[in-house]
């Protein structure tokens, strides 16, 4: 009965897709660093190896060989330098007594910035829209999917998560969108606006801090 709620479970984790946005990495093709990013899509996190050798004979025989999606062909290759990120202890604690919406994002945005910056320390500021930032948190599904009756929520929530990072001094940033902010105070149609605004992080204390600190390349 262990063995094969494993297998569900494998089953689930090897049906799950997902996509990479112009993150840098290290170019397998180009044999070096692509500072621009790399996108793929339909990647899956692992997959059965066609080909895994002679079996163990000590192996369980319902064991199964599995190898690395596509994605550890640029972030686990040996040709190219594995870059790591400091993460402060404060943003591990964001949602760990209060489950509350606004610090489960504030969390999910801090480790993507974290992730961002471990890669390109040399700038001192990061912009994205706030749609762009929004999906690649997971609060927005697919482009374009924005529906009416939750986009209240979900503008309070994210504006709320970001000044809890500022607060805490983890994440400095700024929210720019006036506009939508004074059509929603309108009650004009706003959410599609105020997606276009930009955010922008300055480099947090906990890279800075951590600047000279020599990297583990794998």
């Amino acid at each position: 009965a262990f063995a094969t709620a494993l297998d569900v479970e494998l089953e689930r984790l090897m049906r799950l897709r997902f996509e990479i946005i112009s993150y840098p990495a290290y170019d397998p093709m180009a044999r070096k660093w692509n500072g621009n990013g790399v996108s793929r899509s339909n990647l899956t996190l692992f997959e059965i190896a066609p080909d895994a050798g002679t079996p163990d004979p000590h192996d369980c025989s319902r064991g199964k060989p599995f190898r690395f999606g596509g994605w550890a062909q640029h972030w686990l290759n040996a040709g190219g330098a594995m870059w790591i990120s400091p993460l402060p202890a404060t943003v591990l604690h964001l949602d760990h007594r209060n489950n509350r919406g606004a610090d489960a994002l504030a969390k999910k945005i801090a480790v993507l910035l974290a992730l961002n910056w471990g890669a390109t320390r040399k700038r001192c500021e990061q912009s994205l829209d706030v749609r762009t930032l929004l999906r690649r948190v997971g609060e927005l599904r697919r482009p374009g999917a924005t529906t009416s009756l939750h986009a209240g929520r979900i503008a309070d929530r994210l504006e709320e998560a970001l000044l809890r990072l500022t607060e805490l001094q983890i994440l400095p940033n700024r929210l720019s969108c006036e506009e939508a902010t004074s059509m929603r105070a309108q009650s004009r149609r706003w959410f599609d606006v105020w997606c276009q605004g930009q955010v922008s992080f300055s480099k947090p204390p906990f890279i800075l801090s951590d600047e000279g600190v020599p990297r583990t390349s794998l």
